[in-house]
C-alpha cells in the first residue's frame, strides 16, 4: 500500500481504508466540498449534504426574488431532511425519516419572509 501524499491531506482529501490497513480509496477530489462530511453509523457512507445545502442560502439571498426564494427553500428543507436523518441516525429502513411539521413551517416562513 502506498502512503497518501501529503500534499492530498493538506487539501482536505477524503479517503477510506480497511481495518487491516488495505483498501485505500480516494472518496473525494477536491478539497472544497469536503468539509463536515457525515459519516452512516455503519461507517459504509459517506455524505457532504450539509455543506452543499448550506450553502445555497447565501445564494438564495444574493439571487432575491422568487427565484432566490425558490432555492433558500429548497436548502433549508434540504438541511431539515439531513437533520431528521441523523436524529434516525440513518436509519430509513424502520420508519421514513422526517422533519416535524413545525419545523418544515418554520422553514417555509424563514424561506419566503426575509
Amino acid at each position: 500500500m502506498s502512503p497518501v501524499p501529503p500534499v492530498w491531506l493538506s487539501k482536505c482529501r477524503i479517503f477510506t481504508v480497511r481495518a487491516d490497513g488495505t483498501g485505500l480509496t480516494r472518496v473525494t477530489t477536491s478539497g472544497t466540498d469536503n468539509f463536515e462530511p457525515a459519516l452512516s453509523p455503519d461507517k459504509r457512507r459517506i455524505a457532504f449534504a450539509r455543506g452543499l445545502l448550506s450553502a445555497g442560502e447565501p445564494l438564495g439571498r444574493r439571487l432575491g426574488g422568487r427565484t432566490g426564494r425558490a432555492v433558500t427553500a429548497f436548502a433549508r428543507g434540504g438541511l431539515a431532511a439531513v437533520d431528521a436523518l441523523e436524529r434516525a441516525r440513518f436509519d430509513v429502513f424502520s420508519g421514513r425519516p422526517k422533519p416535524s411539521r413545525a419545523r418544515l413551517a418554520r422553514t417555509a416562513i424563514g424561506a419566503l419572509v426575509p
